[in-house]
């Protein structure tokens, strides 16, 4: 009886409260190291990355995109015309011709997204919405491989810092951005009461104060 209750109590109060929340992920881009590290993801599987910004450049690597993917070709299309650019991670096949792609990640320029909210951000900020990787090659720390390139990429394109957000509840990734140097600058919220009737979010320039703090 008392577990039926506690059910009805969490049912009911998820009705009339509910909180989502994601922290905000910066790393300023500074002058590559003199010997930067490799990991044992690029030194024992190959790993490579390269950068796709172009529709018509998807199109001739597209057939060895592996699915499911969060994003299908289509989603990919669409990105891509907005003016985002795509990172793929790829290591070389077992049989030692071409290569399997095995990770990719979102990159937007200018932007900051969070729990459907969009934003505005000054021109110098690479904003990443995401890295995925296919699950027989996660905990390889292949996202710290990705995270490097992204770090060169930013150099070559004249961008001086990099943005993200990571759910609390990804401890994983947590772990990742620290290791990886990302600072923990602050967290972006959405607070729904009575099922969505009465909504609080982070106010912008909160978010705002946030991201250029560690500029």
């Amino acid at each position: 009886m008392l577990g039926v209750l506690d059910q009805l109590g969490r049912r009911v109060l998820a009705a009339l409260y509910s909180r989502d929340a994601q922290y905000i992920f910066v790393r300023k881009i500074e002058p590559p190291r003199a010997l930067a590290s490799r990991s044992e993801a690029s030194e024992a599987l190959g790993i490579t990355c390269i950068f796709v910004e172009s529709a018509a450049a998807l199109r001739e690597i597209e057939d060895d995109i592996p699915w499911p993917f969060r994003d299908s070709r289509d989603e990919l299309q669409r990105r891509l015309a907005q003016g985002c650019s795509v990172i793929l991670a790829q290591r070389p096949k077992p049989s030692g011709v071409g290569h399997e792609l095995i990770g990719y990640g979102i990159n937007e320029p200018a932007v900051f997204s969070a729990l459907g909210r969009r934003g505005k951000l000054p021109s110098n900020i690479l904003f990443n919405h995401y890295l995925e990787i296919v699950p027989e090659y996660r905990g390889l720390r292949i996202a710290d491989v990705m995270r490097r390139a992204m770090d060169e990429y930013c150099r070559a394109h004249g961008f001086t810092m990099r943005c993200t957000v990571v759910s609390p509840d990804n401890r994983a990734s947590l772990r990742s951005h620290y290791r990886a140097g990302l600072i923990h600058a602050g967290t972006v919220a959405r607070v729904s009461l009575l099922r969505g009737l009465f909504v609080w979010e982070t106010p912008w320039r909160k978010i705002e104060r946030a991201v250029r703090a560690v500029s």
